[in-house]
């Protein structure tokens, strides 16, 4: 099986959430699975598919610092996202690429971070059901979406996280209703237990997630882009997707 691989691009909050459809249909259609990383052009909270905004974020504290609120097609929980804050990859594959449990999806998947995590002489653990920690903080959060074709799992890994800026951002969610809670955990980048740029890192990664596959290297094109583009007009840019319910 040979991968596609997208290389590294900032993008544009909206544009890089609708990509990720995009792309799973695209995989969907075609089996080719595909790797890809990006990092965030602005600053930007994402929460999961069935999560409730009001339960999660502080909406007005995000639109006073002009921050995005963007529901993901994921599930999983609320997410903060900044600049040079972490770096964010996405794996997409056919759904007979990975086993039945979602569970053993993200732990190996997660493994590949884990293990360039310790071959980088980093202690880092997969902690159920979808995270990479470093002792008690997490590094890295994931989420993934699930068709009859294709596994999608999108992930973070945290270089230089603003932490009082993502707790002031996101709600304790002390509800009892019926819409997906987040977990709060302490969190940690990086750059907080070894000395390595935002660059190294991602070459770090990049070689961690194509080891040991046949890959190809291909560019996002004008017509994903495009398709991504009709996405974020008639549904990612809409407060009735993003802030309902």
């Amino acid at each position: 099986m040979r991968w596609r691989f997208v290389p590294k691009t900032k993008m544009d909050p909206h544009t890089a959430i609708a990509l990720e459809e995009v792309l799973i249909n695209k995989v969907s259609r075609t089996r080719t699975p595909m790797i890809r990383f990006w990092e965030w052009e602005s600053k930007t909270l994402t929460i999961g598919r069935s999560q409730k905004v009001n339960n999660e974020v502080n909406l007005e504290l995000c639109r006073s610092r002009d921050i995005h609120v963007i529901r993901r097609s994921s599930g999983g929980g609320s997410m903060y996202h900044a600049p040079r804050g972490e770096l964010v990859y996405s794996v997409i594959a056919p759904r007979n690429h990975f086993p039945d449990d979602i569970t053993k999806i993200y732990r190996e998947i997660c493994g590949i971070v884990v293990k360039t995590l310790k071959e980088m002489k980093i202690s880092a653990d997969f902690v159920e059901p979808n995270s990479v920690f470093i002792g008690d903080k997490k590094i890295s959060g994931n989420a993934q979406k699930i068709t009859k074709k294709a596994v999608l799992q999108h992930g973070t890994v945290l270089y230089k996280p603003d932490e009082e800026e993502m707790f002031s951002l996101l709600k304790k969610n002390d509800s009892s209703d019926k819409y997906i809670p987040s977990k709060m955990s302490p969190v940690i980048g990086i750059s907080r237990v070894k000395d390595i740029s935002f660059s190294e890192l991602y070459s770090a990664l990049k070689y961690g997630f194509l080891n040991g596959k046949e890959y190809f290297i291909e560019h996002l094109s004008d017509k994903e882009f495009e398709e991504a583009e009709e996405l974020v007009n008639k549904k990612y840019e809409r407060e009735s997707w993003n802030l309902n319910p």
